[in-house]
């Protein structure tokens, strides 16, 4: 059965708002990009989502940010301009309401569990951490 046509409208509606975070976004061009009125739009996203549209994108603009919260030295500002946000005030009301940390916070964790990764890798290929546990696989049988 195919799906109707709202909801393929809706689809290209989302696929566009996702390319286009870093920039301003109303509810009128995605309801152009879905051939709906806005407020045909509205009630079918809402309906599809159960979601408002401004929710929905709220929430991508803070997923979008984590990764460059995780691998860029941009600052809070920089992140929250680059996903499109008004401010970094908003921004970082929002991060906190969605991850329930700021997204100073949730940089200082990520880089704090990524550098005790690569400690522990750096530990397990160490000679002196193969050499110690070199035996430990004989101990470990258990004789019959």
């Amino acid at each position: 059965m195919a799906a109707p046509p709202e909801d393929d409208g809706l689809s290209r509606s989302m696929a566009w708002a996702l390319k286009n975070l870093g920039g301003p976004i109303t509810v009128s061009t995605p309801a152009r990009e879905a051939r709906m009125s806005e407020r045909g739009y509205l009630r079918h996203f809402a309906r599809s989502q159960g979601i408002s549209p401004i929710r929905w994108l709220i929430s991508q603009r803070v997923r979008a940010s984590l990764p460059l919260l995780e691998t860029s030295q941009a600052s809070v500002e920089e992140v929250s301009a680059a996903v499109g946000f008004a401010s970094p005030v908003t921004y970082r009301h929002h991060s906190t309401k969605i991850m329930h940390t700021s997204p100073s916070a949730y940089r200082r964790g990520f880089r704090t569990v990524q550098v005790a990764r690569e400690a522990a890798r750096t530990d397990l290929r160490s000679p002196s951490f193969r050499e110690g546990h070199a035996g430990s696989a004989s101990r470990r049988t258990v004789a019959t």
